[in-house]
Formats: structure tokens, C-alpha cells, sequence
């Protein structure tokens, strides 16, 4: 059974996301446990993939795995859901969405 984690838009396409498998799920978590360990007083901060990421520039709407921000998190008309500033963006990558997810996703962010 495939569920629907999100979703994402690419310049007015919309692109249904499941969820990941463990392998990823573990990956993800300590990559961002290291994140959060370095980071920790500093004026950067991670996200995990609940944190959408919108780029402005073409329209792109998505749930990246980790994202930082530094600084103040600023969001798509102060809504608390789409931040607009990550500095930093990480997908992990797996043998399926390694052909998919990140080409899509990197030729949309400038």
C-alpha cells in the first residue's frame, strides 16, 4: 500500500510523495542529529522534511529532508509553513529516487 506523505510543485506541476523507507528514515535522523549538535548555539538551525521550503523564483513548493536556515526563518506571507530563506538543502538520495527526485528538484532551485 503506497501512502501520501506531501506533495510537491514544481512550476504548477504537482508531484506526490510517500513516504520513506527505513533506511532513509535512519539516515535522515542522524544526519540531522549531527546538524543540530554542530549548529547548536550558532545563528543557523536545522529542519527536518516537515519544514515545506518554497524558492520564489519558479514557483517551487517542497519538503526537502533537512533544510537550514540562518538567521530569522522567514515564511510566504508570515504563514509559519513555507520558509523562504534556507541556505542549505539536503535530499538523501536512495537506488529509486536517485534518479528521480533530485534532478527534478535541482534543476528547480536556482
Amino acid at each position: 500500500m503506497l501512502l501520501l506523505k506531501s506533495m510537491n510543485i514544481i512550476k504548477g506541476g504537482v508531484f506526490a510523495m510517500s513516504g520513506a523507507k527505513l533506511p532513509h528514515v535512519k539516515i535522515s535522523v542522524n544526519i540531522l542529529a549531527t546538524l543540530s549538535l554542530k549548529l547548536k548555539g550558532k545563528k543557523c538551525q536545522p529542519y527536518n522534511s516537515d519544514m515545506r521550503v518554497h524558492i520564489e523564483s519558479n514557483t517551487l513548493f517542497t519538503y526537502p529532508d533537512i533544510s537550514i536556515v540562518c538567521g530569522e526563518v522567514l515564511t510566504l506571507n508570515n504563514d509559519q509553513y513555507n520558509a523562504l530563506n534556507p541556505a542549505v538543502i539536503v535530499e538523501v538520495l536512495s537506488p529509486i529516487n536517485k534518479k528521480l527526485r533530485p534532478r527534478r528538484k535541482v534543476h528547480a532551485i536556482p
